[in-house]
This record gives structure tokens, sequence and C-alpha cells, in this order.
């Protein structure tokens, strides 16, 4: 299994972001309505606390962890001393939890981080003006956290959305908002010369408010998944062409079969998509589901229900054999 990191970026909930340790069969990751770190083995189906984030007063994190090597993560949170949320890190041996950067009332963050090329984090923020939203950096190094780039004209507060880094070495992302219809868009970034280009603006018959970073598939393609928009207001699946600057809407979700996606899209081995959704379904609390790029063809592969959890917020993560990863929220 490849090292992947999950994003998973949605206002007004917390959620579960899972790291998996591709020799160990671990999975790391953070309670967001609790106070520390910890793995789980799926070896042996255990778990165990790593660090306490309430050692450092900071507390419900958000988004993912992003592993930034030699075993260690950094994360975010939404409490801190300052009460604006902070920086922190962590490591795969349960030592103690690091506050980093506390955020300012200016330049909260939105968005989990990506890693870069070049070692440093990108994540979307707030910029305390009008345009409200911008792209941040933060380097684990030197602990410098700046505002690399201000989204101007209808920028949105990108509170969902996100960043990945593909192929060529840009980063593409999504805001959930933005835009000439205020629908949201993609747009790239090149660190080295700071370069922002809007892609391509979302619109009702073809998806709006993506509320998760996309991932670039084993074809090269960019794949996402908006929470609203298309034939049925219940979003779309999407792929988008770096090279040709082409969007094309692959699929609208329906409620019997899952609803309103606010996760990104996994590419497992078998070279299908995987991804859930928050509701819909048969029992209207959230699907996990199948892409198959080759036909078009969207599966539903279970719903959820209450007695064995329900609302998953995130994908899956491939593990040994083929078998697949999650958590409900």
């Amino acid at each position: 299994m490849n090292s992947k990191v999950l994003q998973s970026l949605i206002l007004l909930f917390t959620f579960l972001g899972l790291h998996g340790d591709g020799y160990s069969q671990k999975l790391y990751s953070s309670l967001p309505s609790g106070s520390n770190v910890f793995v789980f083995d799926i070896t042996d189906n255990s778990i165990k606390q790593l660090g306490l984030l309430n050692s450092v007063n900071i507390g419900q994190p958000i988004g993912n962890l992003v592993h930034i090597g030699n075993g260690e993560f950094i994360g975010i949170t939404v409490q801190s001393p300052n009460l604006y949320g902070a920086i922190y890190k962590t490591d795969t041996s349960g030592s103690a939890v690091q506050l980093l950067y506390e955020f300012t009332n200016n330049n909260t963050a939105t968005s989990s981080f990506v890693r870069a090329d070049n070692g440093k984090l990108y994540c979307l923020g707030n910029t305390g003006t009008n345009n409200e939203s911008a792209i941040y950096s933060f380097d684990p190094s030197t602990k410098v956290y700046i505002k690399e780039y201000e989204i101007t004209g209808k920028a949105g507060t990108a509170r969902l959305g996100g960043m990945i880094q593909a192929n060529n070495g840009i980063l593409y992302g999504v805001t959930s908002s933005g835009g000439v219809d205020d629908k949201g868009r993609i747009f790239s970034y090149t660190t080295s010369s700071k370069s922002f280009t809007t892609l391509y603006e979302f619109s009702n018959a073809t998806g709006t408010n993506p509320a998760a970073a996309m991932i670039q598939g084993a074809n090269g393609l960019l794949y996402g998944v908006t929470s609203y928009g298309g034939a049925n207001d219940k979003g779309v699946i999407f792929s988008f062409d770096i090279s040709a600057k082409r969007y094309s809407k692959l699929y609208d979700f329906v409620q019997l079969t899952g609803e309103t996606p606010a996760s990104p899209l996994y590419q497992a081995s078998d070279g299908k998509l995987y991804g859930t959704t928050m509701t819909g379904g048969s029992n209207y609390q959230g699907v996990l589901y199948s892409f198959d790029l080759s036909t078009n063809t969207y599966t539903n592969l279970h719903n959820f229900f209450a007695s064995e959890g329900y609302g998953p917020r995130i994908p899956p993560i491939e593990g040994v054999h083929g078998v697949l990863y999650g958590t409900t929220n």
C-alpha cells in the first residue's frame, strides 16, 4: 500500500483523517471530539492512544495528519490558548504533542495541509479582509506560517475545499464558493512563482460547492466531487484534465444510492474510485460507493445505519490484500 493522506474538509462538522503506514499496517489519526492522537493496528484490530493534545492546551483537531518524514506528523486544531486554533506536531512513538504555531483571527487555516516537494505545507485560510481567502504555507523546519497568495474576486471563505500536488509539481485546489456564480472554483498554484490561475468555475448544471480536495488518478486526470448541483442537486463526480483544462461531469448523485458527498475520492489498486456520502442511501445515513472509470459505472456498495455507525465523512484507505478501511462519524 502506498502511504497516502486522505483529506476531508467539511464545514461545521468535525471528522477523522487517516494516514496509513504501509510497513506496519497501522492507521494514524486524531479524534475530533477527543484530546489525543491514536493509532489503529489493522493486523489485530487494536487501538492505542498516543500524544495528548490537551497537554499543550489545544483541542478539536480537524482534517488529516500530514506525514513529514521520520515518523512525524503535523496537524491542525480549532482550539488553542488564544482561541483561534493551532498547528501541532506528534509522532508514531506517542511522545508529547508539540505546539508549533498559533493562528490569529486574520490567518486561521480553513483546510488541511498538503505537503509539497519543497518540504513546505500548504493550506487555504482566512485573511481578515473582505476577500476572506488565501493560500498559506508553513515551514516545519522554521515554524514560519505566511500568506503566499490572496485570492481576489469573489474568493469566498474557502472553508470547504483543499489542495493536492499533482505529478507536474503544481498545486491544484477547489474552493466551495467564489467564482462568477459563487458556486466554487478549480484553481492551480505554482509555488515557485506564486502564480494563481482559476481553471474552472462551477455551475448548477455541472455541480456546485465542492467540499473536498481532488485526487490525481493513475491516468493523470484529477477527480473530485461536489456536494450539490448536477441533475438532482445532490452533487456530482467529475474529472478535470489539467493538460486540456477540460472539466467533465461523470455522475449525478441520487438520494436513494447516496447524496451530498463531502470527502475526497480514493483510487484503490483495482483502479476504481471509492468514496462515501454523508447522507442518502436506503437508510438516509450515508453510503460507501465505487465508481468504475472504465465503464463510468456507479455502485452503491453499502448503506450505513445507526447501529453500526453512519454519516461517514472520509473515504476509505486500502490495506493489505485489497481490504478497505474507514470510519464513520
